[in-house]
């Protein structure tokens, strides 16, 4: 079993946690929200709305059927979990973060040495700057527009939003006290998106530059502003190469989810992957 399954994917009994008071606190909430009486109700209740989660009678269930499924039954299930967590529903935003916490926390772990070195503990700080923007990019995910590739979709907008602020800024403490109650957060969300897209010129910021410890991710948002590479095949390359969920995607479930044959996905990739290698060596000769 791998790590990121061991922690992430036990919804009866929290795993011990040493290494991250974070994932020990959410893991932790996640299997207290499985027992909570109104959760049953609350499925009920969305599949009113969202006919896709009928017959689930916990949160854990729908996670498990995201992590089962093929590409487009990932992508349904994801995009309902953010129209509801765009409606204002808690649980709904605690259970898409728990669909995607091994591929955040992988995010997390090779972001880290990014950080300044006075940083006092700079795991456990890139931990909570990483949840703190998915959850801000989970709230404004475009649900109607990106319809495909959901998983890698908020991952790449996530390695936008933790790349911009470590440049600017040390990263601020995450309070995920708000996922479990049922009580409306106080703040006018629309207020606060309407605020944040003034401030940001309507647009995320994009990475800036790539340095010889940067990661996939980092490294193929760069590539996409600077034309390397379309958004398409940044996309192939994540869905690839990022394990999002436990069993990851592979070029299998690519060649599935486009239509194509497995050859045909790896020869994609390996001709973005040398488009990528030489952009990166022609940047570090530059410098």
């Amino acid at each position: 079993m791998r790590r990121a399954e061991k922690i992430f994917r036990q919804h009866d009994v929290a795993p011990d946690v040493t290494s991250s008071a974070l994932y020990r606190q959410l893991v932790q909430d996640w299997v207290w929200t499985q027992s909570r009486p109104t959760v049953a109700a609350s499925l009920q209740r969305w599949g009113r709305t969202e006919p896709h989660f009928e017959g689930f009678s916990r949160p854990a269930d729908v996670v498990d059927a995201i992590d089962a499924g093929n590409h487009q039954r990932k992508d349904t299930l994801l995009l309902a979990l953010l129209r509801l967590t765009q409606a204002g529903e808690p649980l709904a935003s605690q259970t898409v973060l728990h669909a995607m916490l091994p591929g955040l926390a992988g995010l997390a772990a090779r972001t880290t040495p990014k950080l300044p070195t006075s940083e006092p503990d700079r795991a456990e700080a890139t931990r909570q700057l990483v949840v703190e923007e998915f959850l801000e990019v989970a709230a404004e995910f475009p649900v109607l527009r990106r319809r495909q590739r959901v998983a890698s979709n908020l991952l790449l907008d996530t390695v936008k939003r933790v790349t911009s602020h470590i440049r600017q800024a040390v990263p601020r403490p995450f309070d995920p006290t708000p996922l479990y109650t049922d009580v409306a957060p106080e703040q006018d969300r629309d207020v606060y998106r309407a605020v944040r897209a003034q401030a940001d010129g309507g647009t995320p910021s994009l990475v800036d530059g790539i340095d010889p410890d940067a990661d996939l991710l980092t490294v193929l948002t760069w590539a996409v502003s600077e034309g390397v590479v379309t958004t398409a095949d940044a996309q192939m390359l994540a869905d690839v190469y990022v394990p999002i969920t436990p069993d990851g995607w592979g070029f299998d479930h690519v060649a599935e989810s486009v239509g194509a044959s497995r050859a045909a996905v790896k020869m994609r990739c390996s001709r973005a992957v040398a488009k990528l290698s030489a952009a990166a060596r022609a940047g570090a000769t530059q410098c």
